[in-house]
């Protein structure tokens, strides 16, 4: 909208652009654990104007994805067009204008709103989790883990293999002092580099790219072979879904 010359203002209940993505000052008032980094890798996951920096990792730090969003607003001037330390109380539209009203009495007047109110904030506990009557344990969800230290000197299960309980369950594996991870179809667990290449990048180009001249034939057939003979005649109850690299495997019933 600023590139476009529309007026736009911003209204955020925290202090700083990226608060409630990480706080690196204090873990507890961010939405990750120390130990995120991006899932996909820089080469495909920054703003097609603003490139992230060289000296970047392929897989950035939440600290340095921190540092890229602040350096983004700084960029495009954004911090001039954000009311910081405000919450949004209501909302109502009418007349074709959207009338939104401060934390602290003001009412603003906006033709259109975006409402990004954070899907994932606030935890979904499946009901099984109440039930814990046999188990003297803890039960909790991914969105209340900060750091690894946590799992010290304790056994701990990660139910499901997301982005999230994978990276819970290398830090359970790490500091804890056992750790399982329990999911409910079969998964291929694919490694972060594929012949020295970011595993996404690997994606656009191989193996099935091979069919449009933009890999090896070579190369490609040998790491097919290797990471899907389940999929492609192998022994296994497996199924494809769609293309490879665009779903998880499932077992078939």
């Amino acid at each position: 909208m600023r590139l476009h010359d529309i007026r736009d203002q911003c209204v955020y209940d925290c202090a700083f652009v990226g608060k409630k993505l990480v706080d690196c000052s204090d873990w507890n008032t961010g939405a990750l654990y120390a130990s995120a980094y991006f899932i996909s890798s820089k080469i495909h996951s920054y703003f097609s104007d603003f490139p992230m920096p060289d000296h970047y990792p392929n897989y950035p730090s939440n600290r340095q994805i921190f540092d890229y969003m602040k350096n983004f607003a700084r960029h495009y001037n954004l911090y001039d067009h954000i009311t910081f330390n405000t919450e949004v109380t209501q909302t109502t539209f009418a007349n074709d204008v959207w009338d939104v009203t401060l934390a602290h009495g003001e009412t603003r007047q906006y033709r259109w709103m975006v409402c990004v109110s954070g899907t994932t904030w606030h935890p979904k506990m499946p009901a099984w989790a109440s039930q814990t009557d046999a188990f003297d344990g803890e039960v909790r969800h991914a969105n209340s883990f900060r750091h690894m230290d946590e799992f010290r000197g304790k056994r701990v299960l990660v139910v499901g293999a997301g982005n999230s309980g994978c990276d819970i369950a290398c830090d359970a594996a790490v500091a804890g002092d056992a750790a399982f991870i329990n999911v409910r179809r079969g998964y291929h667990f694919v490694p972060k580099h594929i012949m020295g290449k970011p595993a996404d990048v690997f994606g656009d180009e191989g193996p099935h790219a091979a069919q449009r001249g933009r890999c090896p034939r070579d190369a490609a057939a040998a790491f097919g072979l290797y990471l899907f003979h389940h999929v492609d005649g192998g022994d296994g109850p497996y199924e494809r879904q769609r293309s490879i690299f665009s779903v998880q495997i499932r077992a078939e019933e």
